[in-house]
């Protein structure tokens, strides 16, 4: 059985670390054959081994989604911090029983082993022998090495949580990302969603590595205050209460901290969303001769990020630079103060103080204020993470309490077992249905519409631009929410959009998309959809790479690969989104013909165009204009009796006389253009 092509080749073995002993894994012997092999070549990614069970981004994202769900589901403000410590709480508290254990046992046994055994050193002493001292000795070696096992297995399994909560994460925000309905798209932007899943995500691999250190560096400085007036006398604290008192500036730093780096947050989306907006907007840009404005906005931009970044930047200096700073001071106030008390200061004194002082430093001015930094910036992450998974979605059930999914149907009653009764329950309907395209806007996409269409029916669907004639059909589909009315769609959906798309592969696997292949429904729909004689311009016909890297193909190419892919589809309703208009009259009048009215002639069809030459051949015709329907009826009926039905045709062919009057025109002045050199020959 062949792998997933994804994985790396060795990914079948199985993940070295599964094998490991406990040995090998406290000691990590199970990376050297990877050292070794480096050491002697290039290691490619096929050497490497796939993830471990655990760490596979659906489980992850199973779990994570399941918990965000039932916060979803049963809080009013869910929270994604919540759901996150349901999935994994447990390896988080067992990481910090690990660290208590390393620091209070470990640890803090250094500095008790270091002062006993100097005292052996001191002049006059008989206390301590020469085995009690090489015991001592032998101890501060071995809780060395226990030590630096325990931190690294401490980094190691925390780096690990912290990359299984990136995975999951980014799992829930791409799962998210492909429900998004139209109204959330329009509040977020692509670049918004890649921020999220490169910066914001990130901040999970340094927040697990601190995150427990907010309640250990507490209590291991009360423990540590309490060993130094044990050990040293009153004089010890002076050092620690020196730095205790620098905690509050530290967090007055991390809350700066966390407000820059909101504000970075969002003059970086803000950047993201004028760099997307450019791009799609180049050729305009390049027309009009406006690069240096928009490098300007684009200058100022950033200017202001950086604004933000380097406010940030220049208080996580201050933190780092007083960390050297303080610890040095520190000892020296307290051996100062030792020594004004009258004391001497012997080495016992000197290094004691020092160790503990060592293991101060590292709690109170590095580990702590980076934990209240991480923390800061992990919360400003997750917020705006949490933002991102509470927009609207596509759903096929409408939310709303003011929209219902059923409206009463005497279909409904019918068995779904015969075929007959399955094409008289198909239908779309819509009643009283109110949508925005953007809860911002004021004025509604759809306002109050009635909209139907059943099986063995061609409906046309006609109006001006901006009419709402594609926001219709974003509201059959669901992708745009309906703020009222009834939405009520029985059967299966193929949709044709009015942006045509291709992917990146041959021209069949565009139309099949993943549908069983049947040779006589193939060549079937190529030639309904006019891709037969065009199959024979390709160097390879129908198995031609186009998308990325491979032919261009024109505009109506893509226009009738992207139709034939919807009408390939077995489905009972059919949403063509003005798939005439990138194709010339002959063209359109073969589809319209052997596709829409012949191919297609048992289903439910609703076609939105602005050839309205067709519109004598179909069962019933809907006017929109400004988001309402001005009128539903035949043919002939809209044109007797509907003036803004009559206006359309006439603008319609009014424009139709003017093209015709340019081609003639054109023909004319290319005629000219050849006479003189005919009188030359």
């Amino acid at each position: 059985m062949q792998g997933d092509p994804l994985l790396p080749p060795n990914s079948e073995k199985g993940h070295p670390l599964e094998r490991a002993t406990i040995f090998s894994q406290a000691f990590f012997c199970w990376l050297f054959p990877y050292f070794v092999k480096g050491f002697k070549n290039q290691i490619t990614e096929d050497d490497m081994p796939g993830p471990l069970k655990a760490h596979e981004s659906c489980t992850l994202g199973n779990k994570l989604e399941k918990a965000w769900h039932y916060q979803v589901a049963n809080n009013e403000n869910p929270s994604l911090l919540k759901a996150l410590l349901t999935v994994f709480y447990k390896e988080l508290s067992i990481y910090g029983l690990l660290l208590l254990i390393q620091e209070f046992i470990v640890k803090l046994s250094q500095p008790l082993l270091i002062s006993n055994f100097l005292r052996y050193y001191e002049p006059g002493q008989n206390a301590m022998t020469k085995d009690e001292a090489y015991i001592y000795a032998g101890l501060i070696v071995i809780f060395a090495l226990i030590n630096v096992l325990c931190v690294h297995g401490y980094y190691f399994c925390v780096s690990h949580l912290g990359m299984k909560l990136r995975v999951a994460t980014c799992s829930l925000i791409y799962r998210k990302a492909l429900k998004l309905n139209r109204t959330a798209l329009a509040d977020t932007t692509v670049g918004q969603m890649v921020n999220l899943m490169s910066n914001d995500v990130g901040r999970f691999n340094l927040c697990t590595q601190y995150i427990h250190n907010l309640w250990v560096a507490p209590i291991e400085t009360a423990v540590i205050m309490y060993l130094l007036y044990i050990y040293v006398g009153p004089t010890g604290l002076t050092g620690v209460i020196f730095l205790v008192l620098f905690i509050v500036p530290q967090m007055y730093m991390g809350k700066k901290i966390s407000q820059y780096r909101l504000n970075t947050a969002k003059r970086s989306d803000e950047r993201i969303r004028l760099m997307s907006e450019i791009i799609t907007g180049v050729q305009v840009i390049k027309m009009y001769a406006w690069e240096k404005p928009f490098a300007k906005l684009v200058e100022i931009s950033r200017r202001a990020e950086m604004k933000q970044i380097s406010a940030t930047s220049a208080i996580r200096a201050i933190m780092i630079t007083s960390v050297s700073v303080l610890h040095r001071s520190s000892i020296y106030l307290c051996i100062c103060m030792y020594v004004l008390t009258g004391s001497t200061v012997n080495a016992a004194y000197a290094f004691t103080i020092a160790s503990f002082y060592s293991i101060l430093r590292q709690a109170v001015t590095m580990y702590l204020p980076r934990a209240v930094t991480q923390l800061a910036e992990t919360k400003v992450s997750v917020k705006r993470i949490e933002r991102f998974l509470l927009l609207d979605e596509k759903t096929d059930c409408c939310e709303n309490n003011n929209v219902n999914n059923e409206i009463p149907n005497e279909n409904q009653s019918k068995s779904d077992s015969d075929l007959t009764n399955h094409n008289d329950k198909v239908h779309i309907s819509l009643k009283n249905v109110t949508v925005k395209w953007n809860n911002s806007l004021v004025e509604n996409t759809l306002d109050n519409i009635d909209f139907s269409a059943s099986a063995n029916q061609l409906v046309a669907v006609v109006g001006k631009v901006g009419g709402g004639k594609s926001a219709l059909f974003h509201t059959i589909l669901r992708e745009l929410t309906p703020l009222d009315g009834y939405i009520d769609t029985v059967g299966t959906v193929s949709y044709s959009s009015q942006d045509p798309w291709i992917f990146a592969g041959t021209i069949r696997q565009n139309i099949t998309f993943q549908q069983k292949f049947n040779q006589e429904k193939y060549d079937r729909v190529v030639n309904i959809c006019a891709l037969d004689k065009d199959f024979e311009l390709f160097p390879n016909g129908d198995q031609t790479i186009v998308g990325d890297r491979g032919v261009t193909v024109s505009g109506g190419q893509k226009a009738r690969i992207n139709l034939a892919r919807a009408v390939y589809r077995d489905a009972d309703i059919y949403l063509l989104d003005d798939p005439l208009s990138a194709v010339d009259s002959n063209v359109g009048k073969h589809i319209f013909e052997q596709c829409i009215r012949g191919f297609l002639r048992n289903k439910c069809v609703v076609l939105v165009t602005n050839q309205l030459q067709c519109l004598q051949d179909v069962d019933q015709i809907y006017l929109l204009q400004n988001g309402k329907v001005e009128a539903v009826g035949s043919y002939q009926t809209l044109r007797e009796t509907e003036s803004d039905f009559k206006a359309l045709l006439a603008e319609y062919r009014e424009n139709e006389k003017s093209d015709v009057e340019f081609r003639e025109d054109e023909v004319k002045e290319s005629t000219n253009k050849t006479k003189p050199a005919d009188n030359r020959e």
